[in-house]
């Protein structure tokens, strides 16, 4: 019985451990770090995710997770395989996808500024009910 619970223990950190290393915390931790995230990073962590699937196909401890790698490279891919392809001259011209999106960004950016006019204002208005010597 130990052995089993130490067994899943040790499947649930590894499935834990892969999700992070190709999850966007390595690109947070190195912009957080003052870097600029590499382009080679989706490569890396592509091979990273098919070494796993390997492992997990060799190692029979981790040979139970052989489906989750297995699928999480493919939508690692996918994922991927859609941000390549929304991006070409031709997914632009048949969708629109950009002009579509960017009016959105005007409408936040708009709402965004009424919303720092109106707390300047507020602020202002406040700053004239107290009585001038406060500050002093």
């Amino acid at each position: 019985m130990n052995g089993n619970s130490t067994s899943k223990r040790t499947l649930t950190l590894a499935a834990w451990a892969v999700m992070l290393a190709v999850s966007d915390l390595p690109d947070i931790l190195i912009t957080w770090l003052g870097g600029t995230v590499p382009a080679w990073i989706f490569w890396a962590k592509t091979g990273f995710l098919a070494a796993f699937l390997v492992l997990t196909l060799v190692w029979k401890a981790l040979r139970p997770l052989w489906q989750y790698a297995a699928v999480f490279l493919t939508l690692f891919l996918a994922l991927s395989l859609r941000n390549l392809v929304r991006y070409t001259d031709w997914f632009q011209s048949h969708f629109n996808y950009v002009m579509e999106w960017s009016g959105w960004y005007e409408i936040h950016q708009d709402r965004r500024q009424r919303y720092e006019r109106a707390i300047e204002q507020r602020l202002k208005e406040g700053m004239r009910l107290l009585p001038p010597d406060l500050f002093k």
